[in-house]
């Protein structure tokens, strides 16, 4: 084989290229499949791995359904659960479908609240790393006609050639045009075509032969499913994986891709205006379903949007509108900012949350439907009120830019004795006395307008007199009335002594008068 001994060198290639060979051989044969087998009233699969359960999802003349399958009763599907499908849309079930069959994980209890406390580690930033990878995904097609699956336990037969190849060792250039296939006929019509394949089994085939470290991976193009019964449809496959990746079915509509050259890409549109354009006749969507089969549960969420409402919708619990905006919603409705700050009607929030208008009220409604309401309000002259109802002159708590509360009703503050401690005795007499040389003015507030005035002691004043307080500059209203109760109770005191004073002087006058008497 060699002219001369092959060097160290070309023996280590050889040898790594045989070990590649021999790696990829290993990987084929351990990467996990499933294979599919059809009756005329069953499907069934194998797959030679372990799985905790199938999800299958058929797409058919009554819509999309999926159904859960579990180990224990067999991986099978019979027909007449479809027919049931079909009988609650009340259409037929005859006609063609489309199927995908996905796997969950078996993991053990323990590792999944280990996987949820990852998950809510890295707060749903990007995908996790599997650690067992994902299970394999397959799917088919069949057709239903007369009630059964046709074409079942039927391929189509590989044509053997009659006749010898022809092997070319030279370019071959065919200035007309070409047809290959078993049905191909003399004085073939090309129309336009310069390349016709023409047989009942088109399947297109490029075999990469590539060595070392070069891509070797094979791929095809199949026209149509090679079953009877099967599906229309122009397919690409990943030959080495077993995969299609790219699938347009027969009749479907027209721009159901379009790429555009300036890379926009339209689906349903060949006149897309932005990156992906997305054209509907009713509430165009776009699903995002996590499904099992990387061992998290199953989730589908919707984005969609009409001429009522862009909306998200929870698909897999009860199909929820969580999130709406009408059309014509002012411009930063709701805005939130890269500092955590949201913004009701600006783009530019100073706080955690900021509710902005322009010449109406600013107000916040709290509705609880089967109980009361509760309206914030921040009206035009700067008052903030609260209010069980929204219209203007029934609030119930009004406080203005001054710092004034007023209220409709009363001011009740806390006062129980299960919330108080350290209990002390006062002097009463003590506190009049303070009363007494308390100093008591007429003054108003310096943010007060002229003409308003107040009249009391300075918070200063108190404080010194009775030590009571937070601070020396505020006084609590409990606190004033408590050394108005006080003062008023030694006060009383003074007075039921001085009325038994009293008494007893004018006992004694009358005592004196009538000797007085007597004696004349």
């Amino acid at each position: 084989m060699f002219s001369q001994p092959p060097s160290r060198r070309t023996i280590l290639a050889l040898l790594s290229v045989a070990l590649l060979v021999v790696s990829m051989a290993v990987a084929t044969a351990t990467a996990a499949e499933v294979t599919e087998r059809r009756t005329a009233d069953t499907l069934s699969w194998a797959a030679d791995f372990q799985w905790d359960h199938a999800v299958l999802t058929v797409s058919g003349p009554a819509g999309v359904r999926s159904w859960v399958i579990a180990p224990e009763s067999g991986l099978s599907f019979a027909i007449d659960r479809l027919a049931a499908w079909a009988r609650a849309a009340r259409i037929t079930v005859e006609g063609s479908y489309v199927y995908e069959l996905s796997f969950a994980p078996r993991i053990s209890d323990e590792e999944a609240v280990e996987r949820t406390r990852r998950r809510a580690d890295e707060e749903g930033s990007g995908p996790a790393t599997h650690p067992f990878g994902e299970l394999p995904k397959t799917s088919g097609t069949f057709r239903i006609q007369d009630g059964v699956v046709v074409g079942a336990e039927s391929t189509a037969p590989e044509r053997s050639a009659t006749t010898k190849d022809v092997l070319h060792y030279d370019d071959v250039i065919v200035t007309g045009s070409l047809c290959v296939g078993f049905d191909c006929v003399d004085g073939e019509s090309f129309g336009y075509c310069t390349h016709k394949l023409k047989e009942n089994n088109l399947q297109l085939c490029f075999e990469d032969t590539s060595t070392g470290a070069f891509p070797t991976r094979d791929w095809k193009i199949q026209i149509n499913d090679t079953t009877s019964g099967g599906a229309d449809y122009f397919t690409i496959w990943d030959t080495d994986s077993g995969r299609r990746p790219f699938t347009i079915e027969g009749g479907a509509p027209a721009h159901s891709l379009y790429v555009e050259d300036y890379g926009r890409v339209g689906l349903g549109t060949s006149i897309p205006f932005v990156e992906l354009h997305i054209v509907d006749g009713d509430s165009p969507t776009v699903r995002l379903g996590q499904d099992s089969s990387a061992g998290w549960a199953a989730q589908a969420w919707d984005l969609a949007g009409n001429e009522t409402n862009f909306f998200i919708r929870d698909v897999t619990n009860g199909s929820k509108l969580s999130f709406r905006i009408q059309p014509g919603a002012p411009s930063n409705t709701l805005s939130l900012k890269s500092d955590g700050k949201v913004g009701v009607g600006t783009w530019s929030p100073t706080a955690k949350l900021e509710l902005e208008t322009t010449g109406e009220p600013a107000n916040l409604l709290l509705d609880r439907t089967d109980g009361g309401q509760w309206y914030l309000t921040s009206m035009a002259d700067g008052t903030f009120t609260i209010g069980a109802s929204g219209i203007e002159g029934e609030e119930l708590l009004i406080l203005d830019d001054m710092g004034n509360l007023t209220t409709s009703g009363t001011v009740n503050g806390i006062s129980d004795r299960a919330a108080k401690s350290d209990f002390r005795p006062v002097d009463q007499t003590a506190i009049l006395d303070a009363i007494v040389e308390l100093a008591v003015s007429e003054w108003r507030l310096s943010k007060d307008p002229e003409g308003v005035r107040h009249i009391g002691p300075t918070a200063q004043d108190f404080r010194a007199s009775f030590g009571l307080g937070a601070d020396d500059r505020h006084i609590a209203l409990s606190d004033m009335s408590g050394v108005a109760i006080a003062a008023i109770q030694a006060l009383a005191a003074r007075l039921e002594a001085r009325d038994a004073e009293i008494d007893q002087l004018s006992r004694r006058l009358a005592e004196l008068e009538a000797r007085l008497a007597a004696s004349n």
